[in-house]
């Protein structure tokens, strides 16, 4: 068939290293920018799980605390001269 890389092939008449210098850079010019990179990816979904817990704090510290809450701010309100 052909040689080692970096040998020469007769049928073609170049070297099997200039064939993978080739494919590196269509790689490099063509296809890796059209790949989103993997970091920008899994930052995404690290951030989209912070905020999944963050939002299920919030609605357990909501449920639990809502009506002293609601009473504390009812409070205020009364004494501030509202309460329509």
């Amino acid at each position: 068939m052909g040689g080692s890389p970096g040998s020469l092939d007769p049928r073609k008449g170049h070297t099997w290293a200039r064939d993978k210098e080739v494919e590196e850079n269509v790689l490099n010019r063509y296809v890796r920018p059209l790949v989103p990179a993997r970091q920008a990816g899994q930052g995404l979904v690290e951030y989209a799980l912070i905020l999944v817990l963050v939002a299920i704090v919030v609605i357990g510290v909501l449920t639990t605390m809502g009506r002293s809450i609601n009473a504390a701010f009812t409070d205020i309100v009364g004494s501030l001269g509202g309460g329509g």
